[in-house]
């Protein structure tokens, strides 16, 4: 107040009412990052360093102590580290800011769930690719006020899948698993592919491709998940392929075959089916086995040899051929062609001629267990038989013509069985004997075999009388002779050429066969003079005196350089008185007539 020149002043006040006020802001790695899905949520690579800042201001209008300040973390903690404390007095006055912080590493998202979101983040395209994204919430106290804020970060994209194949609904991934599945050849087989999505990136359809190394692309989906065809993170689909189980013992190239099957680890394994299923989708790929086996089949097989021949055919070019007499030995090759073991005392080996063969010269490994693609070889000894006299206790058949001419020999036979379980072979093997071509010729004359000029068999015939030469013609060696190959010659008559008897007619004449070659004529009127023929001394039998000239002719017969030959004979009837009604013949049977002088 002034009064002149005097004055006097005295002031008052008045202030707001209190009213304290707190904000926080956080920040990851200077990102403020409220949005899980905002454009400002860093990407930040597992074990990467990360800074968390927390901003705190006084928007109020009191002053508050640092000691009424706490900040927190709702995954971190306490927060105490303040890195700049504004005008440094301590106090954090109205519209003041002190910043906080916290280093820490970043996490491997796909690995933890502390702090990772489950909901759809790290997506601020609005994609759909969606990935775990880690979030913790700042949270600051002061007196009682009270606010928070959170921030966010992700790690890069990191698709990641996998795959487990299964076979028949077994996953079945070693060889000699236990859960290895045995299927029948022929029965149905199903593989199953699990493809799962390991990453934090969704795949859509076309970007996964599924292939089976055997099988090739696998393309059968029989569960898509949630059915949108996007493949999300944690996410699987289930592709199938359906086929026939194969006969493994068979080892197709088609098909991948290992040893398996033997979970107690015995060493006795069977074949086992394997095939890998694959997964590539963008970058990530993986991959999975998984196996079957067929059930055990016991199998066997017999290779029987003679000599060291095979010899399975009675005219394979491989038959050994062993003269009378001489050393045979029998082999007899016992390979188990199955997959399951068998012991000694399970195998039976025979020999239809020679019965149980009990001599086992190489047992493999010498472990007395016939293993799985093991062979044995068990041993015969004999003498061979001559295959055209010994045959009643053998078995012959036609054989040793490898040129199948038709000209077979004696072949001997023996058949080797072997038997084991429910398993069983047998195998054939042959012999003959070395060739022994012979050949022997029996000529008649009109029935007679009249070899002896002087024998008592000789015919005797009137001049003119028929005459019917036979030769008789027996292959008496083991090698038969096609009729093409015989010649057939009288030394006087040349040719023969007429069969009348051809033995079993099928134009060979085999080992023990005869056949009957005939020729015709009329008797001669025989004197030593005759010319054109052969004229001997000869039909003086007993209680005759002198010889008579005797007809003679010689049969030869000859197959290549094997021959045969025998000569007949006849002569005419001797001269005699006449008798009352007789009457002289003249040398070619007609009547003469005589002068008489009667007195």
């Amino acid at each position: 107040v002034t009064a002149g020149n005097a004055a006097a002043f005295d002031p008052s006040h008045y202030c707001n009412t209190p009213a304290p006020g707190i904000d926080i802001e956080k920040l990851t790695n200077g990102r403020d990052a409220d949005d899980e899905n905002g454009s400002d949520v860093p990407i930040i690579e597992a074990g990467d360093s990360i800074t968390w800042t927390y901003i705190v201001r006084n928007i109020g209008n009191i002053i508050f102590n640092e000691s009424e300040i706490t900040v927190t973390d709702d995954i971190l903690g306490v927060v105490t580290g303040i890195v700049d404390k504004g005008d440094g007095d301590n106090l954090l006055a109205p519209d003041e800011s002190w910043i906080y912080e916290v280093v820490g590493i970043a996490d491997n998202l796909s690995l933890t769930s502390v702090g990772v979101l489950l909901e759809p983040s790290c997506d601020s395209a609005q994609s759909g690719q969606l990935r775990p994204t880690y979030r913790n919430v700042g949270t600051v106290i002061a007196r009682s006020e009270t606010d928070a804020d959170p921030s966010h970060y992700c790690n890069p994209p990191a698709p990641g899948i996998d795959i487990e194949k299964l076979t028949n609904d077994r996953d079945a991934d070693g060889p000699d698993d236990v859960d290895v599945p045995e299927i029948a050849p022929g029965a149905t087989v199903t593989w199953t592919y699990v493809v799962t999505n390991t990453g934090d990136v969704n795949f859509a359809e076309s970007e996964i491709t599924v292939t089976d190394d055997v099988l090739g692309v696998i393309t059968g989906i029989v569960d898509k998940g949630d059915g949108d065809n996007i493949l999300a993170p944690g996410e699987a689909w289930m592709y199938q392929a359906v086929g026939v189980a194969q006969n493994l013992l068979l080892n197709s190239d088609a098909v991948n075959v290992v040893a398996g099957c033997d979970p107690d680890q015995t060493g006795f394994t069977r074949p086992t089916y394997r095939n890998i299923g694959t997964v590539v989708a963008r970058q990530a790929t993986e991959l999975d086995v998984s196996h079957y086996c067929n059930p055990y089949v016991p199998g066997i097989d017999i290779e029987k040899l003679t000599n060291g021949f095979d010899a399975d055919d009675p005219n394979d070019p491989d038959v050994p051929q062993v003269a009378p007499g001489d050393t045979v030995t029998w082999t007899y090759a016992v390979t188990n062609i199955g997959d399951l073991a068998f012991d000694a005392s399970e195998i039976t080996v025979t020999d239809n001629i020679l019965g149980a063969i009990t001599n086992i010269v190489d047992r493999g490994d010498g472990d007395d267990t016939l293993a799985p693609g093991e062979r044995w070889i068990y041993q015969a000894i004999g003498v061979a038989q001559n295959l055209l006299t010994d045959t009643t206790t053998i078995e012959v058949v036609p054989g040793c013509n490898p040129a199948q001419n038709g000209l077979e020999r004696p072949t001997y036979r023996n058949i080797g069985t072997v038997v084991v379980k429910n398993a069983t072979d047998l195998d054939a093997s042959h012999y003959c004997n070395a060739p022994d071509p012979a050949l022997e010729l029996q000529k008649l004359t009109n029935g007679f075999d009249a070899d002896d000029p002087n024998g008592p068999d000789v015919p005797v015939l009137l001049p003119g009388e028929p005459i019917i030469w036979t030769y008789i013609i027996t292959n008496t060696g083991n090698v038969p002779f096609a009729q093409a190959d015989i010649v057939l010659v009288d030394d006087t008559i040349g040719p023969i050429t007429t069969i009348a008897s051809q033995g079993d007619g099928d134009a060979i004449l085999s080992p023990g066969e005869s056949w009957t070659y005939t020729a015709t004529g009329e008797a001669l009127s025989l004197s030593f003079t005759n010319t054109g023929v052969t004229i001997v001394e000869g039909c003086s039998r007993s209680g005759e005196a002198g010889t008579r000239p005797t007809y003679r002719n010689m049969g030869a017969v000859r197959v290549n350089t094997t021959t045969a030959s025998d000569p007949s004979h006849y002569c005419n009837r001797p001269p005699a008185a006449l008798g009352e009604t007789d009457e002289p013949l003249s040398p070619w049977g007609q009547r003469i007539w005589l002068p008489l002088l009667l007195k």
